[in-house]
């Protein structure tokens, strides 16, 4: 729920549970239960000031708790996050500047933050640039996921700087940036041990270009189109071997159009080859997928949407042994409320 007052400043507050219920078998047999469930309020209050500047403050406080056929000495974590950002504007200068303090019940308090600097130039283009820190602690599932799961795994913390340019042309938005993220203790998976580890010095490079817009010509005319290609160099600075899981590159094209009371697309991609272990001696396939969907909106509030992924039935696996479902479909019955 939102509210604002005459001075203009807005509030918000959320909140959500969920549930990830999960059983393992061996030879048709049980062997395993592993559930976990969460809960999530967020508040946060907006202070517009002066017009060209806004002040941000809010709180979030989560609860984690797992329940399995295994015992584990902590099965039950909570977080609480409070958090500061400032958005200013000076003519064609844009700038943004946050903390984040978190602390969390099973691994202690962190605090991260960023910067962001961006310029309009005069050309009509923009140019953007910033900084920022993160922390990601180990889930229940990479602690404790009965044969998978290393109970002393670390806290896995980053931080990141990019630098971009992008502007209007060709009846689109583009963009393109460059980035780099170093990660220490990161999150992972060793197929070798068959269980969760952290890689301790990790580096990505990396390449990005977007373009969004509608196509007004050809076979495609009157469909909107976004596409992004992306280019990394994901490395272990341990080894210098690329990290596990992670492919180098990575094209999206989404294709959507209304059609009166239907909307209906298609979404392409294309993942590069990548290799299952540390060692990079077990090479995992590229794959491309094709998802689609059609919406037919029955009123202004009810909407009939079905969804079919991996259309084509593609073979594929980002892990190894590990094989991803093959064309699956969706039928929904959707409402939304009229504002």
């Amino acid at each position: 729920m939102d509210h604002a007052d005459e001075e203009g400043w807005q509030g918000k507050l959320q909140f959500g549970r969920s549930l990830d219920d999960s059983e393992t078998f061996a030879d048709g047999v049980s062997d395993g239960e592993f559930d976990t469930t969460r809960f999530q309020l967020n508040g946060q209050l907006d202070w517009p000031v002066s017009g060209q500047h806004l002040l941000t403050a809010g709180s979030d406080y989560s609860k984690e708790s797992v329940d399995s056929s295994v015992t584990y000495d902590i099965d039950e974590r909570s977080k609480l996050g409070v958090f500061l950002q400032w958005q200013g504007i000076y003519g064609a200068q844009n700038f943004v500047a946050g903390t984040r303090i978190d602390d969390n019940e099973q691994f202690g308090m962190h605090t991260t933050g960023n910067v962001d600097y961006a310029l309009d130039l005069i050309s009509g283009h923009r140019l953007n640039m910033g900084y920022g820190t993160a922390f990601k602690s180990p889930s229940f599932n990479d602690l404790y996921y009965p044969g998978f799961g290393t109970p002393t795994l670390d806290v896995e913390t980053s931080s990141s700087f990019e630098i971009g340019l992008s502007g209007d042309s060709y009846r689109g938005h583009w963009s393109i940036r460059g980035f780099q993220t170093r990660i220490e203790d990161l999150i992972g998976y060793d197929p070798v041990t068959w269980a969760s580890v952290n890689v301790d010095k990790a580096r990505i490079n990396g390449f990005e270009f977007e373009w969004d817009g509608a196509v007004r010509a050809g076979l495609l005319k009157n469909w909107e189109m976004g596409t992004s290609l992306t280019l990394s160099d994901p490395i272990d600075r341990s080894t210098n071997k690329q990290l596990p899981r992670r492919s180098k590159e990575v094209i999206r094209l989404d294709l959507d159009r209304q059609h009166r009371s239907s909307r209906y697309g298609l979404n392409l991609q294309y993942h590069g080859g990548r290799y299952d272990d540390k060692s990079n001696s077990s090479r995992l396939d590229s794959y491309a997928l094709i998802h689609g969907y059609f919406v037919y909106e029955l009123n202004r509030s009810w909407a009939i949407r079905t969804e079919v992924n991996n259309l084509l039935d593609e073979v594929y696996a980002t892990a190894k042994n590990y094989r991803e479902p093959g064309r699956v479909w969706f039928l929904r019955l959707q409402y939304q409320a009229e504002k």
